[in-house]
């Protein structure tokens, strides 16, 4: 190195019009911060009774129809296939008695007529 400093020092000779114009919009910008993050999204209502109806039968016709992938985990396979659901390779589709044994204990928790009362601990 010469010594010399790198800084760009507005209005040399040797420095563009360009970059004395970006110093100049940089150095002119406004730091007014919001202190906390403003949302405008609208607030969403709960789908209720049939909504939430729709949305788990929508999720079992997922899970039949399509299923999921269990990619390097042949324990999980084993466990999903003695539980009754059908492993194809490493795919897993879940018949609807299936998924609803594996979840209906949550489910039920979960449903809005239990969300009225004091959840239960898990």
């Amino acid at each position: 190195m010469d010594g010399r400093s790198s800084q760009v020092i507005p209005g040399d000779p040797a420095v563009p019009a360009a970059v004395d114009a970006k110093i100049a919009a940089r150095t002119a910008r406004s730091h007014a911060f919001v202190p906390y993050i403003t949302r405008k999204d609208p607030v969403l209502r709960s789908a209720g009774e049939r909504g939430t109806r729709l949305l788990e039968h929508n999720a079992d016709t997922i899970l039949e129809e399509i299923g999921i992938d269990f990619r390097d985990d042949p324990e999980s396979l084993k466990i999903w296939k003695d539980a009754g659901a059908d492993v194809q390779g490493e795919r897993v589709r879940f018949h609807a008695a299936c998924a609803a044994a594996s979840c209906g204990a949550r489910r039920r928790r979960n449903s809005p007529s239990m969300r009225a009362t004091p959840r239960a601990t898990w």
